[in-house]
């Protein structure tokens, strides 16, 4: 599914993330989600999809969810302007000097 992902019309983007939340393994979900997330953009994203994609993300670990927050930038200031990303910078730096 990792590589249909860019081909995916958005119609059934919110199918996918379905179908990617469904993975067990947390490694091929981890690459789905991410690839699904690079497709992303504020025109093909509502709100309600927006919350479900950070939902699924919520079931990665740490690492894997780290590796799409590139992916997600333009989301986060689409549905919540510059505070809401240097809120997330801030939180990813504050959790990194937790486990250092």
């Amino acid at each position: 599914m990792t590589g249909l992902a860019p081909h995916l019309p958005e119609s059934l983007l919110p199918e996918a993330l379905e179908v990617a939340r469904g993975i067990g393994n947390e490694y091929y979900r981890a690459d789905v989600l991410k690839a699904l997330t690079a497709t992303l953009t504020p025109a093909n994203v509502d709100l309600s999809f927006w919350e479900n994609t950070l939902q699924a993300l919520g079931t990665l670990t740490r690492p894997h969810f780290l590796e799409t927050i590139p992916n997600l930038a333009p989301l986060i200031l689409h549905f919540g302007g510059e505070v809401a990303l240097r809120e997330v910078y801030q939180g990813i730096r504050d959790v990194s000097r937790w486990w250092r």
